[in-house]
């Protein structure tokens, strides 16, 4: 019994014993260089050091230039060095002294990783790595409503942003406050180095402020951040900035692996030709469609300027009545645009562009129809978007008196929804497949694609970097400045013919796009059935309403599908209701010629949360479910609610009424659904939120606060600044 006892004895104590070997090898050795010429940011300076100091797997020591200066290769067994400078003033010599610098060039050599914050950020300079020395800029951080919010973004996503939704406000003052930003600003950018982020304030990124940047030497790294990091100023979101530093040394020492890890593009905007040959797509002959007569319909015989769209959680189209579709998105980008169909008739030279007819208009939840007459043909077109796929349908059926053919022509430049300006993509590349009879439009790296081809063979392909064409065959393109692809086909058409214009579009590479525009080729009467279908199964489980009022009836049932229509699916991001949609036609006040904002085409907190109270009513558990899950995804490390979620992945929580709205949505989800698993798995996410909306109440009044928080639904015009409000401590109460 004692010889049992010692053997287990034994083997735990080898087991604990290498679980700590285990645990050391985990720890980051960081070596901590403070610079501070006359001693008056002893206290910034000592702070980072604490924190450090706090960390459980970090090792920090406090070194100086001297300790770097005569340093040897042994003494620098740091995993990291971050040197933080909070001085603004000129570099002293005892900084720039030639011995300290050529043994941390030795270091960072030799597999070495150096964090540079704030002024420190000048070394990559003075360090040789960067030819273009940084700059030196003040930004003033003042409240005029939305709070001081002082942050950095990544170009989609990047490691050093982890659990941050690829950008932070790592500073938000309690007061206003002056700035200094170290970087490259405007058309400069750093010669040697790659852009990691850029400036963010409130819902503007600065594409042109280029604050983080990252230098790979040889088997080293360097990580430079020239704004934002001060550990003594007060600061609202101390815990955002504490992550981010604690992401910048987990990444430099290959602690924060990413498959994919991305950087802003600058430059020159090209649009380039590329080759791609698919194997050869067997298309069924095109035919008829079977249009169902069943659904509530809206009829016009006379097209009007009105919007229109068709919608699927993938895929947006739109336009107006007349013709042609304005623009067509599969989130986050909008994949074409300006798309416009005409019709020439044998005996006749003159293309009828379809924009400039008047057709019968026919409404319908599952599609959008148009039926043309001219003296001697017919030409009905019906547009459809799968319910759940990234592919669409325009079909086209001809009977006249004479052979036709049909000219289409469209534009695409990629546009990547808002806050990101239309030029982030770099370079778009654009070629005809003839395997597929398909353009291809795509960005360089390949993420962003968009296909348009037929079921037929064309006549004639025209694309390139382009603003229109010629009227009259042969078509050739007119060239232009603008960054963008145009694109043009023509497809004989005899007295009684059928034709299916096929696209795809997604975020999600060029292989699954094109795998997507297969799927869609081989039926795509399939795809108009798919959403017929989708219509009758959501009027089947939808509450439904019968009143003595029939006008009042299909009303109701236009709502209820006009809502489902507005819930999306966003690769990467998940799914959930949208606010509204539109083309980028106008922007806001007009400032933008396209400004990457579908109307309001975005998913948001609050509206989110008031319509899902409705959507409990009628039913559809399982999209509320779908919505609070988003919500707990990208909730705050605070606790507080997104506000709005583009779909290009910037996230604002510069709402005070998001978060108490969570709450009470959780509670009438769980009412409604009794869907308790849910519920407790959701707890830590509800709990946090509670515990947000207790920490606003700074006053002791039990009311929570817009102060430092952020504006509620009626919180503008004269209530625009309140401390709190009615509406506000309703949604609380």
């Amino acid at each position: 019994m004692i010889k049992k006892t010692y053997r287990i004895t034994f083997f735990i104590l080898v087991l604990l014993s290498s679980c700590n070997i285990i645990d050391q090898q985990h720890i980051t050795r960081v070596g901590y260089l403070g610079l501070d010429q006359d001693g008056r940011n002893d206290k910034e300076i000592n702070d980072v050091f604490d924190f450090l100091n706090s960390i459980q797997n970090i090792e920090v020591k406090k070194i100086n230039t001297g300790d770097i200066k005569n340093a040897t290769p042994e003494s620098m067994d740091y995993d990291i060095i971050w040197i933080h400078r909070p001085d603004s003033s000129d570099f002293s010599a005892e900084e720039t002294d030639p011995a300290l610098l050529k043994n941390l060039r030795e270091y960072v050599e030799n597999d070495g990783r150096l964090l540079l914050t704030l002024d420190a950020v000048f070394y990559v300079h003075l360090l040789g790595y960067e030819d273009n020395k940084p700059q030196v800029r003040y930004k003033k951080a003042a409240d005029s409503g939305y709070g001081r919010m002082l942050g950095l973004h990544s170009f989609r996503d990047h490691p050093v942003f982890d659990g941050l939704n690829g950008g932070a406000y790592i500073n938000k003052p309690l007061d206003d406050i002056n700035v200094r930003q170290i970087g490259y600003f405007e058309k400069n950018i750093p010669a040697n180095g790659k852009v990691v982020a850029v400036d963010w304030d409130y819902i503007f990124v600065r594409e042109e402020k280029k604050l983080v940047m990252e230098y790979d030497i040889d088997d080293g790294k360097i990580l430079a951040i020239g704004a934002y990091t001060y550990f003594n100023q007060p600061n609202f979101n101390k815990p955002h900035l504490e992550k981010f530093i604690l992401n910048a040394i987990d990444y430099l020492t290959s602690k924060l692996l990413y498959s994919k890890t991305h950087y802003w593009i600058y430059g020159q905007n090209e649009v380039l030709p590329f080759e791609h040959q698919s194997d050869t797509l067997k298309y069924a002959k095109p035919c008829p469609w079977h249009l169902s007569n069943e659904s509530i319909s809206l009829i016009n015989n006379s097209a009007t300027g009105n919007f229109w769209d068709v919608a699927g959680q993938r895929l947006l189209v739109m336009g107006n009545e007349q013709g042609g579709i304005k623009e067509i998105w599969a989130h986050p980008f909008m994949a074409l645009r300006e798309y416009e169909a005409g019709i020439q008739f044998l005996n006749k030279d003159t293309v009828y562009w379809l924009n400039n007819e008047q057709p019968r208009i026919e409404v319908r939840p599952e599609s959008f129809t148009r039926i043309y007459k001219f003296k001697q043909a017919y030409l009905k077109e019906v547009t459809v978007a799968d319910p759940d796929n990234p592919y669409g349908i325009v079909h086209y059926e001809y009977k006249g008196l004479y052979p036709g053919k049909i000219i289409v022509r469209f534009k695409s430049n990629l546009r990547l929804m808002w806050p990101y300006s239309e030029k982030v993509l770099g370079t778009i590349q654009y070629t005809f497949d003839k395997g597929l009879n398909a353009f291809i439009v795509l960005d360089q790296s390949h993420d962003f694609v968009c296909l348009l081809g037929s079921d037929k063979i064309p006549d004639t392909t025209v694309i390139g970097h382009y603003d229109g064409f010629t009227k009259e065959e042969p078509y050739q393109g007119l060239p232009t400045d603008k960054f963008q692809v145009s694109g043009l086909f023509t497809f004989d058409l005899t007295k009684n013919d059928n034709l299916d214009l096929i696209f795809s579009a997604t975020n999600e590479g060029l292989e699954q796009t094109i795998h997507a525009y297969r799927q869609a080729a081989v039926n795509p009467e399939h795809i108009y059935l798919s959403s017929l279908d989708h219509c009758r199964q959501f009027y089947d489980k939808a509450l439904s309403i019968i009143s003595p009022d029939s006008i009042f009836n299909e009303g109701y049932r236009w709502a209820l599908i006009a809502t489902d229509r507005f819930f999306v699916h966003t690769p990467g991001i998940g799914s959930s209701f949208v606010a509204g949609y539109s083309t980028t036609a106008k922007g806001w006040g007009g400032g933008h010629k396209v400004n990457g904002r579908p109307g309001y085409g975005w998913y948001f907190g609050r509206d989110g949360e008031w319509c899902g109270f409705a959507i409990l009513d009628y039913g559809d558990f399982e999209k509320v479910r779908s919505m609070l899950r988003m919500f707990q995804k990208y909730q705050d490390l605070n606790g507080k609610i997104l506000h709005e979620l583009s779909t290009s992945g910037f996230v604002h929580y510069d709402a005070s009424d998001a978060t108490p709205l969570y709450i009470v949505l959780a509670g009438k989800y769980l009412n409604h659904s009794g869907d308790i698993d849910f519920i407790r798995n959701s707890w830590h996410h509800i709990k946090n939120a509670i515990d947000y909306c207790y920490s606003t109440d700074r006053d002791g009044d039990m009311l929570i606060e817009n102060t430092n928080v952020g504006h509620g639904w009626v919180e503008g015009g004269h209530l625009f600044g309140s401390h709190s409000s009615l509406y506000l401590t309703s949604c609380w109460a």
